[in-house]
């Protein structure tokens, strides 16, 4: 693995100097033993080069060589969800990394600001556990800036019949990072719907970097939806890093929509650690203009009976670029696994390129396992259907491509997202 080493030149290792000497001045610091090792472990291994194997297809270089700026607390800017029907919910607001907790809550959910949860054995079972911050940079980074972020936890038998929306706001003035921190747990039997939706603003000529680290607990018999919204504007990158457990007997769904960002590295990092464990991911990305599009995707089997299942599905046009790595290991002792990925994508442009890399590790003998990935245009008999019954040309290419996306989105359980993002496609590939 080649690294980017860190001088006292470099923007982030002078931001990490500025934060040091803030929180040195805190008389009660619960993450200083954690950020230091995160730090120390950054240090050592830098940023990733397209000579490591996850980033091969994706600088990340350019975007985090400008100078800088740790972003500051800043309002809610709800302008920014443009249409976002958030009325069915529980809403909680996390703007440059800084969270506001709803005074409200229904009864068996906790919602709190990682800093004032170290108490909590639940929390303090769970958080920074799952991470693989040895190996991967931006999760050091994020745990080197670690200051404050979201805890949320659905306590036993508790079912919560509301979405819980997480509206992560970057609002850029200058070229700023910010590094959202969350940990969810799901405890013994409970029921959760939880939103990450992630939207940008800023000035044109300013960029920003969004480095997010969600962890997920899924407890025994547990079942949870989550679901990654991303549509930051084009001067706007974001790397987010999702790890999850699960025990026993839990099911877990996760969809990550990308919809806008100029660069975006989404990492899913799925351990199912218990028997009759079921779990699926979707994943839609649409690039447009020079957008970057990564998805990772590693799912470890590490015990028998447990069924996974991976399905993503891209749309690029113009010269944007996508990239899709799944990875599914079975381990020795995961016998009787069923385990299946599909990669599909429809290139709408001569200069759109996509990089699909399914992969499968088994270590067991008695599985059910299969990956594949497609790539290639609209059909032209079907686009000549919809052309002779009247249908201009773009808006039939559009309800083509409307139609491959609805394998992915129909699997959001809540409607009002589900309508949102079909709004969002629609407006992105309908043109007048």
């Amino acid at each position: 693995m080649e690294t980017v080493t860190i001088n006292i030149k470099d923007p982030v290792s002078n931001l990490m100097s500025e934060l040091d000497t803030m929180m040195s001045g805190l008389k009660h610091d619960p993450f200083r033993t954690i950020r230091k090792e995160s730090k120390d472990l950054f240090e050592k291994n830098g940023f990733p080069t397209t000579k490591h194997e996850e980033w091969k297809y994706t600088n990340v270089i350019p975007a985090v060589s400008k100078s800088l700026q740790l972003a500051p607390k800043k309002d809610t800017d709800s302008k920014l969800l443009n249409g976002l029907n958030i009325s069915n919910g529980i809403v909680v607001a996390v703007v440059n990394g800084y969270v506001t907790i709803p005074s409200s809550l229904p009864e068996g959910l906790i919602i709190k600001n990682i800093a004032d949860s170290v108490n909590d054995p639940f929390f303090a079972k769970h958080f920074d556990k799952y991470t693989d911050k040895n190996v991967d940079s931006f999760t050091a980074l994020n745990g080197s800036f670690l200051n404050e972020g979201l805890y949320i936890e659905v306590l036993p038998g508790k079912k919560i019949d509301q979405p819980v929306y997480i509206l992560n706001y970057t609002v850029s003035v200058n070229d700023e990072i910010s590094h959202p921190r969350m940990l969810i747990v799901s405890r013994k039997s409970s029921e959760a719907v939880v939103e990450f939706v992630t939207v940008s603003s800023g000035k044109a000529i300013s960029s920003s970097l969004m480095n997010a680290v969600v962890e997920i607990a899924v407890e025994e018999n547990a079942r949870l939806d989550f679901c990654i919204l991303q549509n930051d504007g084009d001067t706007a990158s974001q790397i987010c890093n999702t790890y999850t457990y699960q025990e026993q007997n839990s099911h877990l769904n996760v969809n990550t929509i990308t919809m806008g960002g100029a660069l975006v590295k989404n990492k899913l990092h799925l351990m199912l650690d218990g028997q009759n464990i079921e779990t699926h991911l979707f994943g839609l990305y649409m690039g447009s203009n020079k957008q970057h599009i990564d998805n990772h995707t590693a799912v470890f089997h590490a015990k028998p009976h447990c069924f996974s299942n991976q399905l993503y599905k891209g749309i690029l046009d113009d010269e944007s670029q996508g990239v899709f790595n799944g990875k599914i290991f079975v381990m020795q002792d995961a016998q009787k696994t069923n385990a299946f990925q599909s990669n599909k994508n429809i290139l709408l442009s001569d200069n759109a390129a996509v990089y699909a890399k399914p992969q499968l590790e088994i270590f067991a003998d008695d599985v059910k396992c299969s990956h594949g990935a497609t790539t290639g245009q609209l059909d032209d008999e079907a686009l000549f259907y919809l052309r002779s019954r009247g249908i201009g040309e773009e808006n039939a290419k559009a309800l083509l491509n409307v139609a491959f996306a609805a394998d992915v989105i129909k699997n959001i359980p809540n409607e009002n997202l589900r309508e949102y993002i079909l709004n969002l496609i629609q407006t992105k590939l309908i043109k007048e």
